[in-house]
């Protein structure tokens, strides 16, 4: 079947992931992107617990009740499921493929990266794992999918971050440093090279943990809140490399705050459901961009509760 929209959410097979397609599924009948059949790939590592989110949302009252699948009532989405692995390498050059090889050259309309973990204590080898994944992979999926991506925007890269990210938790020095990384891709003329100034911060930290010296440069001691410090910059410097690139016709590249989700990342002590917690990417997702305030305004900016925030 010929598909007028293609979408793909990592890290898909439980929680806020999982939410996120459910969501993408209800919302898209009636949104203003709605220009036909919409195929949402459900990304996770682990094959047997990919297909079973799949099988989970295929028999979901909900999405039955409300004819939006084709598979159970004629709707316009179809949900399929791929094995994507945001830490190797190998595993995003295999999905890569499959999408240009199913829906051509700009056959991708809407990313949402929210595969990510957040590992228990604070040494050498958390941070190095949470940065791998929750910073490294997500830049490194989103540069390796962006060009599969339809340049109009309607097109959308949203990156499900947290209000730890904010640089209220860091000092003056290394906030300018931060905030002068992500606007300095304002003069990038490719995305490739738009983030390398936040990910020399990323390796600054790493090393800071390395040395014991990652207190007095600023940093706090927890890899969580740097990496998604990470995505939330490196969003910006993405997005305004995309606008130089593309102007009128570039891609919205923007990160947000689904709010404290009872999911297992979490170990269930969150306020919110994961429905709840996937309401601002989904609107993100699916929005006409009048909505976020102007593809201008919201270009590679943050957003929690639906609203625009400050970083």
């Amino acid at each position: 079947m010929p598909y007028a929209r293609v979408a793909a959410v990592t890290g898909a097979n439980k929680g806020i992931g999982l939410a996120i397609v459910r969501n993408l599924a209800l919302t898209y009948p009636s949104s203003p992107l709605n220009t036909g059949p919409l195929l949402i790939y459900v990304t996770a590592r682990d094959k047997t617990r990919g297909e079973a989110a799949l099988s989970s949302l295929l028999a979901d009252p909900l999405l039955i009740r409300s004819n939006v699948l084709s598979a159970s009532g004629g709707g316009p989405v179809d949900i399929t499921y791929h094995p994507l692995d945001i830490s190797d390498r190998s595993s995003i050059q295999r999905f890569a493929s499959t999408l240009r090889s199913r829906h051509g050259d700009r056959g991708l309309d809407v990313l949402v990266n929210n595969a990510g973990v957040a590992l228990d204590g604070f040494d050498e080898r958390v941070v190095r794992a949470t940065l791998a994944v929750n910073y490294e992979g997500t830049l490194d999926l989103t540069l390796s999918l962006l060009p599969l991506v339809k340049p109009a925007p309607t097109s959308r890269v949203v990156n499900v971050a947290s209000t730890m990210g904010a640089l209220e938790r860091y000092s003056a020095p290394l906030q300018r440093r931060f905030r002068d990384a992500a606007e300095a891709g304002a003069r990038e003329d490719t995305p490739a090279t738009a983030a390398a100034d936040t990910t020399v911060i990323m390796h600054a930290f790493e090393e800071g943990v390395r040395m014991s010296t990652h207190a007095a440069l600023g940093f706090p001691s927890s890899a969580y809140m740097v990496s998604k410090a990470g995505v939330i910059g490196a969003t910006r410097a993405l997005g305004l490399a995309l606008a130089s690139q593309h102007r009128d016709a570039a891609p919205l590249v923007v990160s947000c705050c689904p709010g404290y989700v009872d999911t297992d990342m979490t170990k269930h002590n969150g306020t919110r459901t994961p429905d709840e917690g996937a309401r601002t990417p989904v609107w993100l997702a699916l929005a006409d961009a009048r909505e976020l305030g102007g593809a201008d305004a919201a270009q590679g900016r943050y957003f929690k509760d639906e609203t625009l925030k400050e970083w």
